[in-house]
């Protein structure tokens, strides 16, 4: 064989560990794990809908500590200053110690579906699942301010988008298909602005973002909305959300809530290309090694080219991706299943072949 002929090469996902992030067993047909897993120094920290919250080391997936909720917990979870803050299946917004999820504090709000959190400056933001916006002390739990939008539909998706903090401004997508400001220290209206009117499900659940001066959201049953902060809408793209949406300075990267991936120009809106027929819905995609990754919630973990959304490899988790993938320091993924189990699993070139077939 020629010692200068390089040998082929592929790109394919490699499993670390898979751990059930389950407490107990569990017979049911409801087994959901959409929580983002988060970070905390050497640990990764994840949560499903069934049972509660577990701690595990990122290295080797034994667990660390577990907390049991029933119900289990919210769509997302932040940490800050050593304190893991996530709504509850039992009614309850809680702060937990991440050394070892002991209780920091607990306000009740008598709701599930918390959507994702926002701490900000000594202060955590998020929306319950009847549509109350509460700002809380991140210390104490104590509770500074609501703004209750008074929904009155009767068919809306579980959770919400993280509110978005901004020139001491507010902005949060409720289920009514409304996007406000707000006074950051008070919760006062500044604007309210209905981005979906009309249509079964109008929740504004995608988080929105704030990217040179505008403000990108999108709303379940509908667009996807470029807004200044004055709430005039500058442009829109057919195309509803509920997952997290990827700006950057050319482009913006989202699962459609119609089955699709698509890149659109931020400027204009205009569609680049789009990955037609997935598995169910899209996860949030994110940025890996000069690639996309999306995870199909009925089907496979893909990683995408940036210029035309081509497959380049696939993961088969075998039911389905529930939740987006994080990315540690040392460039390994994690994302929990439909299974209610957490994947930790390596993207690198592996050889397609040791020997040509012809040796």
């Amino acid at each position: 064989m020629n010692q200068h002929v390089q040998v082929p090469k592929e790109l394919s996902f490699k499993t670390e560990w898979i751990v059930s992030t389950l407490q107990s067993p569990y017979l049911g047909y409801r087994r959901l794990h959409a929580m983002k897993p988060v970070f905390w120094r050497d640990n990764v920290i994840v949560g499903n809908t069934i049972d509660g919250i577990v701690c595990l080391d990122k290295v080797s997936g034994a667990k660390i500590w577990t907390r049991k909720f029933k119900g289990g917990v919210g769509i997302a979870a932040e940490v800050s200053e050593n304190k893991i803050f996530v709504g509850t299946g039992e009614g309850q917004f809680m702060a937990l110690s991440a050394s070892n999820g002991e209780t920091v504090w607990s306000y009740p709000i008598h709701s599930l579906g918390v959507g994702a959190p926002l701490v900000s400056r000594g202060k955590v933001y998020f929306i319950s699942g009847d549509h109350i916006l509460y700002a809380l002390d991140a210390q104490t739990g104590r509770k500074l301010w609501t703004y209750n939008r008074q929904v009155s539909t009767t068919t809306s998706i579980f959770g919400a988008g993280r509110p978005l903090e901004v020139d001491n401004k507010i902005f949060a997508g409720f289920a009514d298909g409304h996007f406000v400001a707000l006074e950051k220290n008070t919760g006062g209206l500044i604007w309210d602005v209905a981005l979906k009117t009309e249509g079964r499900f109008r929740d504004v659940d995608s988080s929105p973002v704030h990217f040179d001066n505008k403000i990108y959201v999108a709303s379940f049953d509908g667009s996807l909305f470029s807004i200044d902060k004055e709430g005039n809408v500058l442009w829109r793209s057919e195309g509803g959300a509920a997952s997290d949406l990827l700006v950057t300075d050319n482009r913006i990267y989202y699962s459609t809530t119609d089955g699709r991936v698509v890149a659109l120009d931020r400027l204009s809106g205009k569609l680049i290309w789009e990955k037609k027929n997935l598995r169910g819905y899209g996860t949030g995609p994110i940025f890996y090694k000069n690639m996309l990754l999306v995870g199909e919630t009925s089907g496979r973990l893909l990683a995408l080219n940036l210029e035309q959304g081509e497959t380049v490899s696939e993961f088969s988790p075998g039911h389905g991706v529930s939740s987006s993938v994080a990315i540690s320091e040392d460039h390994s993924l994690y994302f929990g299943s439909l299974g209610a189990n957490l994947f930790s699993i390596q993207l690198a070139w592996k050889e397609t072949n040791k020997k040509w077939p012809w040796d």
